[in-house]
């Protein structure tokens, strides 16, 4: 008796072995003919936003807001340099003690203005830029959409992520990307400083 419960035992664990083997090697085969089905449209963002009329205007008004902000430091920097070392020089001898370190106060004041004024400004044009690059990706959803009904693609993959793939795999689609987004987004209005 004891051995024929072995037995069972035994024809039960190949049962369940030959049922689960079967069950994955179906799953297998599904799963390779899923990635076979499967159509990849490649995109490279970098020249998107490199090369489209959006992506160009964008970045020569960020080159202008650049040189500007750069311009506007420079004159603040010399005019701080100047003023603290007219200080320096009345240190001992035009100004008492108390009237120096009065005029060291106020020029400290002076210089933490400068350095508020110069990070906000930062942050503006970071908020400008990332407003800009929303809009550009706005425009590019629906496009997005039509390439994937065009192309009968069921996805599209950026080939910055790409690690590797066999040659003459995936489609690449950046041409038609960047024409239908010119089409649609032919300028961007650097919006600098962002409205609140």
């Amino acid at each position: 008796m004891i051995n024929m419960i072995k037995i069972i035992k035994i024809a039960m664990v190949g049962i369940i072995a030959t049922s689960a083997a079967s069950t994955l090697g179906a799953s297998n085969a599904q799963a390779a003919g899923a990635l076979q089905k499967t159509t990849i449209a490649l995109i490279d963002s970098a020249r998107i936003m490199q090369t489209s009329a959006a992506g160009k205007d964008l970045e020569k008004q960020l080159g202008q807001i650049r040189v500007n902000f750069q311009k506007e430091i420079t004159e603040v920097q010399a005019k701080l340099k100047a003023e603290g070392e007219k200080i320096q020089k009345q240190k001992n001898t035009i100004l008492s003690k108390e009237a120096y370190e009065a005029k060291v106060r106020a020029f400290q004041l002076k210089i933490n203005k400068y350095d508020k004024d110069k990070q906000l400004k930062e942050r503006q044009v970071q908020a400008a830029l990332q407003a800009a690059t929303m809009k550009i990706n706005k425009a590019l959803k629906p496009i997005y959409q039509k390439i994937l009904k065009d192309y009968k693609a069921t996805m599209i993959l950026d080939t910055r992520f790409v690690i590797a793939k066999k040659p003459g795999t995936g489609m690449d689609v950046t041409t038609t990307v960047l024409e239908l987004l010119d089409a649609k987004l032919p300028a961007l209005k650097l919006e600098y400083p962002p409205k609140k």
